[in-house]
């Protein structure tokens, strides 16, 4: 096929590139279908917060990248209509459209795909969270020999309320938390996070 001067579709338009899925690629993820780099995304209530924590943000970074190369591409079929290689070269360049195309899709859906992954991540995390706080207030409570009703006086809060804080139910304020900690006689990044 002659090279033409404007041949801008046929110049940068690179298959293989979208075919071997930087957006995953550059983050030295296993090679794997999509699926299954999807799944090994995926955290458990068993996982340390350390461990889902770096998954969020490799999650948090490959959707960045997605949302990129979905530009990328948008700009690329805007680039092509306008393009003298489209009217040189129609049926080529209809070739180049049609694969864009279908990057584009691909692309829109793997968004879709890892948003929605990312959701379900921050919930599971959140929920590590107040797991690991609800088990580290029970703990101090009780090894401060202060009752579930004594506390919730002094942190002028009612029992069902203190109940909740207790059980999970309820996420506590940082105003309350603090209360708390000098309640249980304990510094409040162990209350929080568990470190000394």
């Amino acid at each position: 096929m002659p090279k033409t001067k404007n041949a801008f579709a046929l110049r940068d338009f690179d298959e293989e590139r979208i075919m071997q899925r930087p957006y995953f690629r550059q983050f030295n993820l296993p090679k794997a279908t999509d699926a299954e780099i999807m799944k090994s995304l995926q955290v458990a209530d068993t996982d340390s917060v350390e461990n889902m924590e770096k998954k969020m943000s490799t999650i948090e970074k490959i959707l960045d990248k997605l949302v990129d190369y979905h530009h990328f591409i948008g700009r690329h079929l805007n680039r092509l209509s306008r393009c003298k290689f489209a009217k040189t070269y129609p049926q080529r360049n209809d070739e180049i459209v049609v694969k864009y195309f279908a990057a584009q899709v691909k692309t829109a859906e793997l968004i879709k795909k890892v948003s929605v992954l990312e959701e379900s991540t921050e919930k599971v995390i959140q929920k590590k969270y107040r797991t690991d706080f609800t088990a580290r207030l029970k703990y101090y409570r009780k090894a401060s020999g202060i009752t579930q009703k004594e506390l919730g006086e002094i942190l002028k809060v009612s029992p069902p309320v203190i109940s909740r804080y207790l059980n999970g139910e309820r996420e506590m304020p940082l105003h309350t938390m603090i209360r708390t900690a000098k309640a249980l006689n304990v510094s409040l990044d162990k209350l929080m996070i568990g470190n000394d």
